[in-house]
């Protein structure tokens, strides 16, 4: 038997589901941009949400994270501390299919699910 212990700084900054990843493959092509950037932003009653915008540069300091040829995520250095460990999902909710962040680091969200809250040592 071993023992495994938790280290937080090896989880990858991101990871995206297939799903997930045909998705923004396909908002890419359609909007005629060449990656999605992902960032968080001050907002809404718990503090924070998420941004993702189709683009066509990359900003000097982002982190670059190839998912396929056909998808390129550029990630916010200033957020990484906040989304480390998050999975993006695309999911069917009824007759919705939405966007799902699995982050380890909230530790809470608001009833709509619009914003987040983490730890605020990670957040500044």
């Amino acid at each position: 038997m071993t023992v495994q212990t938790y280290d937080p700084s090896a989880l990858p900054t991101m990871t995206v589901t297939p799903k997930a990843a045909e998705h923004f493959a396909k908002r890419v092509q359609k909007e005629q941009g060449t990656a999605i950037r992902f960032s968080v932003d001050k907002s809404g009653c718990s503090g924070l949400k998420y941004v993702l915008g189709v683009v066509n540069t990359v900003e000097e300091t982002d982190e670059t994270l190839v998912i396929s040829p056909e998808l390129t995520i550029y990630i916010a250095e200033d957020c990484v501390p906040v989304i480390k460990g998050t999975e993006i999902d695309y999911i069917q909710e009824g007759i919705n299919w939405v966007i799902k962040y699995r982050n380890p680091n909230e530790t809470s969200s608001c009833g709509c699910g619009e914003s987040f809250t983490v730890d605020p040592d990670k957040a500044s």
